[in-house]
Formats: structure tokens, sequence, C-alpha cells
């Protein structure tokens, strides 16, 4: 039996920089069998699932500085496993005014800071500024068939920067966009994260609250960045959260940010390794292994250290409908959270169940069962915040319409989930992905978790 700790302690294609272009180098990681959390564990000497050819890094460092405008700003932090994780910020200063960079703190600017010494080549517009992040990743393994899969190369070196879509370092691509601004739409700042490749970028939080981090998971990875946008258009890696962080979840899908700054992560996937897993509040749950079942949620501060990991399934098993799980489980459950939204006011929290992940992953075209795709969402009680508790699970109901196929029916892959807004209003909708709505009504309910 492995049991989470909750101890606070503190390369693919062409990578386009407003007119300037650069390949980042990497190790193909391959679909393997061991989990993540062990490849993790391993060391940087190329026994890792991936790791950065020196000479490669080099050569990418001088195409950004080579560059006109282009100037860098890495910000390091150390993981729990002692290894060093970064972001690159690699900001356009001929796209931005002088105000704007005056005070970014870009220590390689020439001129050094201030007026018409910050670097910039455009006059100060007056304007107050808007930017929207993009958290972005190029082509990985799923977008290859399986003949181009056995010619990757074991590792990309200066030698191959710039063939073909080989693998690289994800991005935040920070865009500006202020109305009336001459750049406006245009990539003002391209942040590269490392040294972890393919971390398949998938959400952020849904909603972003001016002095709010943001959480950005990576689904392959099993990673959650946080990062301080305080000095916007630049970033910067405030932490990590690795596998080791969340033993009993894998594949950290969404977040939601809370008003004190801490977030709510769904993890869609099961525990890093088969078998039992013991939960913050003492309980277990038997699952079978990453990116299976079941998943669940955590709990992370503004930091980005774990404080509680709730399972999202019950212990009894989920058989209202059937919920497959591949290998199967002894108490069944469709506990795979996708989507997540809150009601602080209401003391609720609102999750809905899309897929066991690693079954799209490893065959995306024909999925092995149709009882794969959830047709669950699951209500939190968040009264404590730091503990959430699952109260119920709600299978949601059929429509008219008949599909070919089982996972084709309506209330199938819930995807996505929203709560109301206005004080009056108590209920929440959920979407599949499968073309229905539902709309639930908020039930109060203490105790063990009840299934509906």
């Amino acid at each position: 039996m492995h049991t989470p700790s909750t101890r606070r302690t503190p390369n693919r294609r062409t990578l386009r920089i407003v007119g300037a272009a650069a390949v980042a180098l990497g190790l193909a990681a391959g679909l393997q069998g061991t989990s993540v959390s062990s490849a993790l564990a391993a060391g940087q000497d190329g026994d890792g699932p991936v790791s950065t050819d020196p000479g490669a890094s080099s050569l990418l460092q001088s195409l950004f500085s080579a560059t006109p405008g282009i100037v860098t700003d890495k910000s390091t932090v150390q993981g729990r496993d002692g290894k060093a994780y970064w972001l690159e910020n690699h900001v356009d200063t001929t796209t931005l005014p002088t105000s704007v960079l005056d005070g970014l703190d870009l220590p390689s600017l020439p001129g050094g800071l201030g007026g018409s010494d910050a670097g910039g080549t455009v006059p100060d517009d007056g304007l107050r500024r808007e930017y929207l992040v993009v958290w972005a990743g190029d082509n990985n393994v799923l977008d290859k068939s399986g003949a181009e899969l056995t010619t990757l190369p074991k590792s990309v070196g200066t030698d191959l920067i710039g063939q073909k879509d080989l693998v690289g370092p994800d991005f935040f691509a920070v865009v500006d966009a202020t109305k009336g601004s001459p750049s406006y739409g245009k990539v003002v700042n391209t942040a590269t994260v490392g040294p972890l490749v393919e971390n398949e970028p998938h959400h952020m939080q849904y909603i972003w609250h001016k002095g709010n981090n943001i959480f950005a998971g990576g689904l392959f990875t099993d990673v959650t960045y946080v990062v301080d946008t305080s000095q916007l258009p630049k970033l910067q890696l405030k932490a990590v959260n690795l596998p080791t962080d969340t033993l009993c979840g894998s594949v950290p899908d969404a977040y939601w940010v809370t008003h004190d700054g801490d977030a709510y992560g769904t993890y869609m996937g099961g525990p890093d390794l088969p078998g039992p897993c013991t939960y913050t509040d003492g309980s277990v749950r038997v699952g079978n292994g990453f990116g299976g079942s079941p998943g669940e949620l955590v709990r992370l501060d503004k930091e980005g250290r774990t404080v509680d990991e709730a399972p999202a399934a019950t212990e009894a098993p989920e058989t209202k409908q059937r919920c497959d799980n591949i290998p199967a489980l002894p108490s069944p459950t469709c506990a795979n959270p996708h989507g997540v939204q809150a009601r602080e006011d209401l003391d609720t929290l609102v999750t809905s169940d899309y897929n066991e992940p690693r079954n799209i992953i490893l065959n995306p075209v024909s999925s092995p069962s149709s009882y794969l795709r959830r047709p669950t969402v699951r209500t939190w009680d968040i009264s404590d915040r730091d503990h959430p508790k699952l109260k119920a699970v709600s299978f949601l109901p059929d429509g008219p319409r008949v599909g070919k196929v089982p996972h084709q029916e309506e209330p199938r892959a819930a995807m996505e989930t929203t709560v109301t807004n206005l004080p009056g209003h108590k209920g929440a909708f959920a979407e599949t992905m499968q073309g229905r709505r539902h709309l639930l009504h908020a039930r109060h309910h203490r105790g063990p978790a009840a299934v509906a």
C-alpha cells in the first residue's frame, strides 16, 4: 500500500516566435507500462523518460539570442525530487512599448531598465495592457501513426534541428490582447518549460482573477505547473507538483481557484501504481494504475503543494449504469473527474467524469469498451476548504436519441460542468460529448456519498 505525503516543503515542430524559428530538443518518450512517478525517479543521465541534449539546448538558446529584439529570462525551481525545473521567457521587445518593458526585471535587456533605455523600440502608447496566456504544445505521439512511431530517433541532437516534427518543450504563449495596441493579437512572449517534454498541455483554471497564479496541467507527465503572472507579459515559474506529490491520482486535467488563491485540481487517472492507495483522510480505494481508475480531487495551495488528496470513487460499487474499468476493479467505478467548478457561497463543488484516460491514449480511434465513457457527475462538500468530501454521485439520464453504439448514448462522456452564479440559484449544468446538456439541482447532503 502506498500512501500520499501531504508534508509541506517548499524534443516536434518549428517553434514560431514572431518572425524567428527554432526547434526545441529532447528524447522521445514512448508509451510504456511503468508509472510516471517511477520514471521521474530515474536519474537524468539518459535513464529517465526524457532528457536534453546539451549541445542542442545550447544551439536552441543561440537561435533565440540571435533573433533581433528577443530577450530571455529564466526562472528555476527545485521539485521535491531534488531536480531543477524551469520556465524561460523569450520576450519580443520589438512589439512592446518601453513603458511595458520597464519594471519587468529582464536582466538581458540592452541598456538596462527605465525610460528609453528599457530596450524596446516601440514608444509608449498610454494603453492599459491586457494579455491572453495560452498553454500550448506541438505534435506528440498521439499525432503519429504506428509506423511513424517506429522511425523516431532516440535522441534529438544538433544535427536534427529543423527536421520533421520532432519532440520539444511545451510553452506558454503570451498574446497581446490590448484593444488599440499595434501588437494586438501578436505573441509577445514565448515561455518554454523544461526539462520535461511532451507534457500534453491541457487545461488551466477556467477563470483567472488578478493576483492568481496560473495552474496548468500536463496530462502525460502528471505534472502541475504553477506560474506567477504578476509581471505580465513576463511569466515566472513558482512551483511544480510532481507525480510523487499525488500518488493516488494521475493525469491532471482542470483547476478551480478559490478566493484564497489555492486551487482544486481534477486528476482524471488512477493512482501511480495499481493496488490499494491511502488518501489524506485515511480512506483506501483500489486502483488499476496510472491513467486508469479511480481518479481523485486534489487540493493545492498557492505554492503548488499538495494539501489534500480526496477519493472521487465511492466505497460501494457504482453500478446504477455500467462502469467498466480496464483492468477490472473489485469495485467498479466511473470516477474519472474532468470538469470542475465551485460555489464557495454554497460550500459546494461539482466535477464531471469523462473517460478512463489511458484507454483513449492507447487507442484513440476504437475504444475497447463503450462503457469507459462516463455518465456521472459528482458533488462535493467543501465547507472545509482544505478537505473536500464527496457527498453525491449523479448518473445522468438518457435522452430520446439512440446511438449506434452504447458510447454514443447521450449521457456518456460528461466532459464539463458549470455552476450558476446568482445567490438565489442553486443548480449546475453538465454537458456530455454526445450532445446533451443536463441541469443538476443541488441537494443538501451530509454523511457518506449518495448515488442517484
